[in-house]
């Protein structure tokens, strides 16, 4: 990727790889972080760090709104705190934005925004993909809804073309039930949270880092590839509508968000088999005790939720049993996630198709995509 640059708002876990992956790819790199101290170790003559925190009233400095002006991909990783009219650092981020794509010379061909599965909701275990209606009830899973809408907006203002990732449950070097296990970490209130669920869609960190690359390689082939002499504004849209039906590709609308349109792409980073946590912890601890020599895990093979259809709950005469479905029924949505647009689109090939793949190479010893100092940085003090 000769000549391109990388602007990231929020230096964290994902991103903090793909900062490295695309120095990796003689990428330059400038990241944002409110806690520039923390992560200083990784600074270079490619990768430049900047003070970033609106909430604290620290914006970009003339810098940093040079380093945005210049760079050709701009991906942010810092999630909504509250809807968008309070939300700080989402309008700084917008209107940092507005004025880099403003001045002259600006080069930025494509912006990325790192969301959630989250979003779908309830389907009752049933396959989504992109063109699935959003049903999340939670109140982070509409906050981030109203974020991405907002994003969407944005990029149809400014006429730059959006991707939003929708992330499944990020796992890896560190972060990871083979880790907790490791350490005898209790796993958070999210982990611990799937834990009762029978479908949880994952991905492994790496394979969002090649999905955020990939995603800036294809902008900045797109934005140098010139359009034929004749060809306006409408009859191209109207190309990439026809395109679009010819490859039987489907859209589904909803306010502030098209997707599939010229502007605004949505796509989900999951891996191929949504899997509850109880099968993944109990591979973990077969690597761990040296019993996992090759083939499937126990049982994996006859169990596998991604070729099972959703099950009714059963009743049950304990009143435990009943209690916890009640519960299960409030604060659970399940669902499993397609990743075909990852494939088609972007050419991903999954560097962990499964769990198995992900968690047995982490067992072995990889730290991909992460360099040993990054996870130094990032897990100093014991933060996360």
């Amino acid at each position: 990727m000769a000549n391109q640059s990388l602007f990231i708002f929020g230096l964290g876990y994902t991103s903090t790889g793909v900062a490295r992956q695309a120095q990796a790819r003689d990428i330059s790199v400038v990241s944002t972080a409110r806690r520039v101290q923390q992560f200083a170790p990784l600074a270079s003559e490619a990768h430049k760090l900047l003070l970033f925190d609106p909430a604290g009233k620290q914006q970009l400095t003339e810098d940093g709104m040079q380093a945005l002006q210049q760079a050709t991909y701009v991906v942010t990783s810092i999630p909504p705190v509250a809807a968008k009219l309070y939300d700080p650092v989402l309008q700084a981020q917008h209107r940092a934005l507005r004025e880099a794509a403003a001045a002259p010379g600006c080069q930025i061909t494509g912006l990325g925004y790192l969301s959630s599965t989250g979003v779908y909701g309830d389907w009752q275990g049933a396959w989504v993909d992109e063109s699935c209606e959003p049903r999340t009830a939670t109140g982070r899973g509409v906050v981030r809804l109203e974020a991405e809408a907002a994003w969407a907006a944005l990029a149809q203002q400014l006429q730059l073309p959006l991707t939003i990732f929708r992330l499944g449950g990020i796992y890896g070097p560190r972060r990871s039930v083979l880790h907790n296990l490791q350490t005898q970490a209790k796993p958070n209130r999210s982990a611990a949270r799937r834990g009762e669920q029978r479908f949880t869609s994952r991905c492994h960190v790496a394979d969002v880092v090649q999905a955020v690359l990939a995603d800036m390689q294809r902008r900045s082939l797109v934005s140098s590839t010139t359009l034929p002499a004749g060809t306006c504004e409408p009859q191209l849209q109207q190309q990439q509508q026809q395109q679009q039906q010819e490859e039987g590709g489907q859209g589904f609308t909803w306010p502030g968000l098209q997707v599939g349109s010229r502007y605004v792409d949505v796509i989900n980073v999951v891996d191929d088999e949504p899997a509850p946590r109880g099968d993944v912890e109990q591979y973990a601890l077969q690597l761990l005790r040296g019993s996992q020599a090759g083939g499937l895990p126990e049982d994996r093979s006859s169990s596998s939720s991604a070729n099972q259809e959703p099950q009714q709950e059963q009743g049950s005469s304990s009143s435990s049993s009943s209690s916890r479905g009640s519960r299960r029924a409030e604060v659970l949505e399940e669902k499993r996630v397609r990743n075909d647009r990852l494939k088609a689109q972007l050419g991903v090939q999954l560097l962990a198709p499964t769990y198995w793949e992900g968690l047995a190479a982490m067992h072995a010893g990889s730290i991909a995509p992460f360099a040993a100092e990054d996870l130094e940085c990032l897990f100093a003090g014991g933060s996360e």
